[in-house]
């Protein structure tokens, strides 16, 4: 929908930096699929880790 398949976060001093999809770089995206080699891997977190990484994912990235 936001043609945003094949793109990848990037990691700066401050955190991620979000996938923009349009050329004014006013919608971004952030997602645990950016971060996948594989587009076909699952992923499956519980307990800790699943509550560090949806924490982790608001945290680091960057403030638009």
């Amino acid at each position: 929908m936001l043609r945003a398949q094949g793109k990848a976060v990037h990691q700066c001093d401050n955190g991620w930096v979000p996938v923009f999809v349009d050329q004014e770089q006013s919608i971004s995206l952030m997602s645990v699929g950016f971060l996948l080699e594989n587009p076909d891997e699952a992923v499956v977190w519980r307990g800790p880790k699943k509550h560090a990484g949806l924490s982790g994912c608001g945290h680091t990235s960057r403030d638009l």
